[in-house]
């Protein structure tokens, strides 16, 4: 006969510990996919992205002696936070962030140093709110607007 005793977990305990460990791991993966959601950015109390058709933008090229500029006017409903300005010249490129804000109906002249592009694209930013209402830009990459030199 044997003498040793069965013991072990006994099946309540290890269904118990079984689900609460299937529940760590989901909510661990959770948060790691999570993580390659984007951040929901507001603006005017809808998305940033439907924001963004407010945004309209006149672009001229000034080159008066050598000197470069882009006078830029705001036509749209809500300010513009700043540009990302893409200077496009044979085969290659270079972004530029103009930081100037430019309110409702505002204009702003500013400097472009360097060889004088072929073209130049000019993307709007917007400034809206996170979900912890902290201020986050946004780039508006479909209101693009395209200058040729």
């Amino acid at each position: 006969m044997n003498n040793y005793s069965k013991k072990g977990v006994s099946p309540v305990i290890a269904t118990v510990l079984l689900i609460a460990i299937s529940i760590v791991l989901i909510m661990l993966v959770y948060l790691w996919l999570r993580s390659f959601a984007p951040e929901a950015i507001m603006k005017l109390e809808k998305p940033a992205y439907d924001a963004c058709n407010q945004v309209t933008i006149t672009v001229n090229y000034l080159d008066a002696d050598g000197t470069q500029s882009l006078q830029i006017k705001n036509d749209g409903n809500i300010p513009v936070y700043g540009l990302d300005v893409l200077k496009i010249y044979d085969g290659e490129s270079s972004r530029v962030p103009i930081t100037n804000t430019i309110p409702v109906a505002g204009v702003i002249e500013s400097p472009l140093s360097g060889d004088t592009p072929n073209s130049i694209e000019i993307y709007p930013i917007i400034l809206g709110t996170n979900d912890k209402g902290e201020k986050r830009p946004y780039l508006c990459n479909d209101n693009k607007v395209e200058v040729a030199i």
